[in-house]
């Protein structure tokens, strides 16, 4: 239900929330405290419990731990993140000091929210004038000293936002993602630490993204992303930083299931030709990486071909078997590779988006609540509790709807 209300069009939510009410009559549970028994303390309660501990976003089961033994410290700045993220939020409060301020606090959860406050706050904006201070604001957090890299990954995030899941990104906001994604890619080489784990900005696949969903018309589907990933793949060969180069490689892999494959085989062919995979006869030498450098990124790289293969397998076979004319390959990425499709990625990525979506689009009929469950979800004092706390109030929430109670 989570890829479905994510990607339901503003006009059809209702028609979704229906849905999940209908599963639920379904299952032949009567009442609202049965529903709440039976799945909230089992059944989802433990799939959300699951899904943090896997989650490669920077709130995961770790961070939210880690909250809790700092609650006290921190539960005054989520109150006022989440103050922010309200429809009838004062403006003056949203400055670019207090972003500052609250970026300058390496905990997990106020990074992510200060996400959607950057995006929502574009989103809701009703004039060109108004969208265009909320990009500023973006722009100056992620560039104005004292930069840090948690400022610049709230900025950069929120652009993906603005850009994929809203439905007023121009040029302008996809110029400004443009030039994030070359300085964190220059400069930042990719990563940055929240409360002590070493996270990726992720910016091939997002940036990318949002490059293959604003086609420009003179383009081809695809071509603009295709780009961008060979020049982001050339600056990490200047490097000759074998772990950079990966980076590159791995998030490529990971840009093939998010957009088709067919836009980005060329990328693929590049870097099997660097590593001498194929077509040796034109290898280039242009990595000066050691065989046993060389045989894990060709591993990853083939890895990466499994994986995307199960949502795309009449893609990738072609591409191995007709474009690369190579058997072998086939037969290793067909047959004796078993995919890592991490179901909790797809999950994280739909949740992202139907947060975004429910912060602007259905504020009334369940932004409201969801921002008023995360409340008391902080303040409550173990991760399980917190978690029970948010799941039960969606869970009502829907069960309500579902039933045409919109108040």
């Amino acid at each position: 239900m989570i890829l479905v209300l994510s990607e339901a069009p503003a006009e059809r939510f209702p028609d979704a929330i229906e849905a999940f009410g209908g599963i639920v009559k379904k299952l032949r549970l009567r009442g609202l405290n049965v529903i709440l028994s039976l799945f909230v303390d089992t059944v989802i309660l433990q799939f959300a419990m699951n899904l943090l501990a896997q989650l490669p976003n920077p709130i995961q089961l770790d961070a939210l731990t880690l909250y809790f033994e700092n609650r006290d410290r921190d539960l005054p700045i989520v109150e006022e993140v989440l103050e922010l993220l309200r429809e009838d939020c004062n403006p003056s409060k949203l400055s670019l000091e207090t972003l500052k301020r609250l970026t300058s606090r390496d905990q997990s959860f106020t990074v992510q929210m200060l996400t959607f406050v950057l995006s929502v706050n574009y989103e809701r904006a009703r004039t060109p004038e108004a969208r265009a201070k909320a990009l500023a604001l973006a722009r100056d957090l992620f560039y104005t000293e004292p930069r840090s890299p948690i400022a610049e990954y709230c900025a950069s995030l929120a652009l993906y936002h603005i850009n994929v899941f809203g439905s007023n990104g121009t040029q302008d906001s996809m110029d400004l993602m443009g030039r994030m994604a070359d300085s964190i890619l220059s400069e930042r080489q990719g990563h940055l630490t929240i409360c002590g784990k070493v996270q990726t900005f992720n910016i091939i696949g997002t940036y990318g993204r949002a490059l293959h969903q604003h086609v420009k018309s003179k383009d081809e589907p695809g071509s603009s992303a295709m780009r961008y990933v060979l020049t982001s793949l050339q600056t990490a060969k200047d490097t000759q930083n074998p772990e950079f180069y990966s980076y590159i490689c791995k998030e490529i892999g990971l840009l093939g299931v998010l957009v088709e494959p067919r836009h980005l085989f060329e990328v693929f062919t590049t870097i099997l030709k660097d590593l001498r995979a194929v077509d040796e006869d034109n290898y280039t030498g242009e990595l000066p990486f050691s065989p046993e450098e060389v045989e894990k990124l060709t591993d990853s790289m083939l890895q990466s071909l499994a994986n995307i293969r199960v949502l795309y397998r009449q893609q990738v076979d072609k591409y191995l078997l007709d474009v690369l004319g190579n058997p072998e390959m086939y037969a290793d990425v067909a047959t004796k590779r078993d995919p890592e499709f991490q179901l909790s990625f797809f999950i994280s990525w739909a949740f992202e988006q139907l947060m975004f979506r429910t912060l602007v689009y259905h504020y009334d009929v369940m932004g409201k609540e969801v921002l008023q469950s995360f409340l008391e979800s902080m303040q409550c004092h173990t991760s399980s509790r917190c978690v029970r706390t948010v799941v039960s109030a969606v869970v009502k929430r829907c069960a309500r709807l579902s039933e045409g109670n919109f108040v």
